[in-house]
């Protein structure tokens, strides 16, 4: 064997006895042996066949005090066994024994009464015969109770654990459906084939089919039928709704440019020559123009407004006035712009006095503020 499956159903009814029952109690297990055949696949072969054995624990019968069914020897009551189960003596895969305040380890008197039942029991092979030992452990003034289980079967010359799974904690949810075997068992409850011949005429039609299974097969494929349509008519709302949104960016980015191009440019300031920057900055010179900015100085007539910048011609000295390079051979006089007798005057005269220059010593240069 294994291992060992059972219901969680069945283990919690098994519990709920042990915390109700006034003292220690026994009783015996029902169920049956099954076989299943694993797929092993390994690195050395692509595929194998691997029988497993599994003992089903389906329910049981409890007695709720001890040595109901043998004596205080460990020797087992047969016809006392045999009134208690009756019919379904045949369904016994083992027994158990549930007790108080002590450890969970089999006992000696529960060793011996375990292989006495075998002998007793012949319809359970003695490798398969399953004893189950529940323990609880109360704390005085706790609200823990602790409950321990383990199951047991006679390998070699003692008691030896078995693996066993609770079937309904497990992670899938098909799970509790391999707790009943592939073929069917009928069932030995009275009158269970005359009740089941009566109602058959409501589940199986006269060609032995199931008239339930049919009804919803038609009903699936109704069903089908009708989403069918429903589905392609969805997508084609679908597609639709695309075309829609990629039409309506469309327009949007057409809307867009068409209010982009419509927008007037902005408008200058009246009065403001646009070769002038704003602020603090110095004005733009353009070197290809033949006009220069002249800064007329801050006087009483103009102290209301920011310093005023003015066009005025470029003043071409080579061409008005040819530069003097030999005083003597032109008959004329150097005057030195940087001696006090020269500026004092006001007037500077160049090519020999023909061409004022007016140089206003009066009056001082004033540009932004800034230093210009």
């Amino acid at each position: 064997m294994s291992s060992i499956a059972i219901p969680g159903a069945v283990f919690s009814s098994l519990v709920f006895h042990l915390k109700n029952a006034p003292s220690d109690s026994e009783g015996f297990l029902y169920g049956g042996m099954r076989t299943h055949h694993v797929e092993n696949i390994t690195d050395t072969q692509s595929s194998g066949t691997r029988e497993e054995k599994k003992l089903y624990v389906e329910s049981f019968v409890c007695f709720p005090e001890r040595f109901k069914f043998y004596d205080h020897y460990g020797r087992p009551h047969t016809e006392r066994i045999k009134a208690l189960l009756g019919d379904d003596m045949k369904r016994v895969i083992g027994w158990f024994s549930c007790r108080r305040n002590s450890t969970n380890r089999p006992s000696m008197r529960e060793k011996v009464v375990h292989r006495r039942l075998t002998s007793c029991l012949t319809g359970v092979p003695c490798e398969d015969f399953l004893f189950g030992l529940v323990t609880e452990m109360v704390v005085e003034g706790s609200m823990v109770h602790s409950t321990d289980y383990s199951f047991h079967n006679w390998i070699g010359t003692s008691l030896q654990p078995v693996k066993v799974g609770i079937v309904n904690l497990q992670v899938t949810a098909t799970v509790p459906y391999q707790l009943f075997p592939l073929t069917p068992t009928p069932s030995s409850l009275p009158h269970y084939s005359s009740t089941l011949q009566q109602h058959r005429t409501n589940f199986v039609n006269s060609e032995g089919h199931m008239q339930q299974p049919m009804l919803s097969e038609q009903l699936y494929k109704a069903i089908l039928g009708r989403l069918k349509p429903l589905c392609e008519s969805l997508s084609e709302a679908s597609l639709a709704v695309e075309r829609e949104a990629r039409e309506v960016e469309q327009l949007e980015r057409q809307l867009q440019e068409l209010t982009t191009l419509a927008e007037p440019p902005p408008a200058e300031e009246p009065g403001k020559d646009p070769a002038v920057s704003q602020g603090n900055q110095t004005p733009y010179i353009d070197s290809d123009q033949t006009t220069m900015p002249v800064i007329t100085p801050l006087t009483n007539e103009n102290a209301t407004n920011r310093d005023h910048i003015e066009m005025a011609p470029l003043i071409d000295f080579e061409r008005e006035a040819p530069l003097v390079t030999n005083p003597s051979k032109h008959n004329c006089d150097v005057i030195d712009l940087t001696s006090p007798q020269s500026s004092s005057s006001g007037h500077t005269l160049v090519n020999g006095g023909t061409t004022p220059l007016d140089i206003p010593n009066d009056q001082g240069l004033r540009g932004k503020p800034g230093g210009h």
